[in-house]
């Protein structure tokens, strides 16, 4: 079912997983070149349409969906910088009023974006968010985060939301932490990867060390031997 949304294998094909990161790009104003101040664009009336897209692009992937995946990750319109944008921005002025909704469309954006990694044995999809987003960007962001859960200020400033403040800011730190696991992982496993490839090339070196001074004996020992050959002709 997750793959007859992208690919129903008829003439007249709809990929619904292309058209809804469509409507996301559209929503957030990237289409406009203004994916940096997703603030002007996001607002009290159209938060929950955005978070609507985002937990359906979430479904889309569960399973998981390893061509739906993809399909998000490699979109034409950068669907995984949307979805980090949405993650680090500020989201001013929505964030002076309503931070719980801010804080239920990060949460809902980082879901997204461990479900484009769920499950899978290769690390393409790292590889890409880890282009759209350095790793100490991420941890930085993380640690900011973690400090307003700490800070009581947010929580005087919005008395009223602070129940769900404190929900959507435990499941949104959650999700990042779960999301760092997953990326330092597998920047652990390439760090590992480097240092066997850098082990071969010792080995091979020395290898080739052992080599070279086998083949400057072996051309001593063949000097010496037509020298001396040599004289015994120059005898007879």
């Amino acid at each position: 079912m997750q793959s007859f949304l992208r690919s129903q294998k008829t003439k007249t094909n709809y990929n619904l997983v292309s058209k809804t990161l469509l409507f996301l790009d559209c929503i957030c104003g990237s289409t406009t070149g203004g994916l940096g101040l997703l603030g002007l664009y996001i607002n009290e009336h159209n938060v929950s349409l955005i978070n609507q897209t985002l937990e359906t692009l979430t479904e889309y992937c569960q399973g998981p969906c390893h061509e739906n995946q993809n399909c998000i990750a490699t979109h034409e319109s950068n669907g995984l910088h949307i979805i980090i944008a949405l993650i680090l921005s500020d989201i001013n002025p929505l964030a002076k009023t309503r931070m719980d909704l801010v804080l239920e469309l990060k949460n809902n954006a980082s879901k997204l974006l461990l479900a484009i990694m769920e499950s899978r044995a290769d690390s393409e999809n790292a590889e890409r968010i880890l282009q759209s987003m350095p790793i100490d960007q991420l941890v930085s962001f993380y640690y900011f985060s973690c400090s307003i859960c700490l800070s009581s200020q947010v929580f005087i400033t919005f008395p009223v939301q602070s129940v769900c403040l404190l929900k959507f800011l435990l499941l949104f730190l959650f999700n990042l932490s779960v999301c760092l696991e997953f990326l330092l992982l597998f920047l652990f496993n390439l760090s590992v990867c480097l240092e066997f490839l850098l082990l071969f090339l010792f080995n091979l070196s020395v290898c080739l060390e052992f080599l070279l001074f086998f083949l400057f004996n072996l051309s001593v020992f063949l000097v010496c031997l037509f020298s001396v050959m040599g004289r015994r002709l120059s005898i007879y």
